[in-house]
């Protein structure tokens, strides 16, 4: 067999997995594919709209304005006022639960959603349910106020009053300026050793 095409079918070989590849390594939003968010409306139960209070443990805490469809069930409540008939407003305070996080607009850690962040945006929802849990996702939620964009934290997020964490941890920082402490008294007891020794 000639060089040439002994190179040409070698290449062949080499390129042609490439498409598979690069098809399997591509950003994962590429994947997700929602139904019409008219066809979502038609059939949801439960419709409102509401702000994000807090993030926690995979669930969003969510302060409803306004009841368009559907009763908020008593289940998912964890502030005051009750499950509301469409078109009122409801002051209650209600927890769901996010399923395909790193399709959203969340805000994230390790690809999950991250505790402690709200949202001044107003946002509308229309939750289904499983097995007890309320659940969101890209495809049932939607930003209705635009925001600034905060890089992977998505439009308008902020740190919440229940943080764990913050811009700086409290206690790694006390544990450090501990350990600069002991650095300090270490080099100063050498210092005065090294001046002994030699005076």
């Amino acid at each position: 067999m000639p060089r040439l095409p002994r190179l040409a079918a070698l290449l062949a070989l080499v390129v042609l997995p490439l498409p598979a590849a690069v098809a399997a390594t591509a950003s994962p939003a590429a994947a997700l594919s929602c139904v019409e968010p008219q066809r979502v409306r038609e059939t949801a139960s439960l419709v409102f709209t509401g702000q994000v209070v807090d993030t926690v443990d995979g669930q969003l805490e969510v302060a409803v304005e306004e009841v368009r469809r559907g009763e908020l069930p008593p289940e998912i409540a964890v502030g005051s006022g009750s499950g509301s008939g469409s078109g009122s407003s409801s002051g209650a305070t209600v927890r769901l639960t996010v399923e395909a996080e790193m399709y959203g607009l969340w805000p994230r850690e390790d690809g999950e959603l991250a505790d402690g962040w709200r949202s001044e945006r107003t946002w509308l929802f229309l939750p289904y349910e499983h097995e007890g849990r309320w659940l969101v996702n890209p495809c049932n939620s939607w930003l209705t106020s635009a925001g600034r964009s905060d890089g992977d934290r998505g439009p308008g997020w902020e740190r919440s009053g229940t943080a764990s964490g913050g811009p700086f941890d409290a206690t790694a920082v006390l544990a450090g300026s501990a350990g600069a402490a002991v650095a300090a008294g270490g080099l100063a007891v050498w210092l005065v050793r090294r001046r002994r020794t030699q005076g």
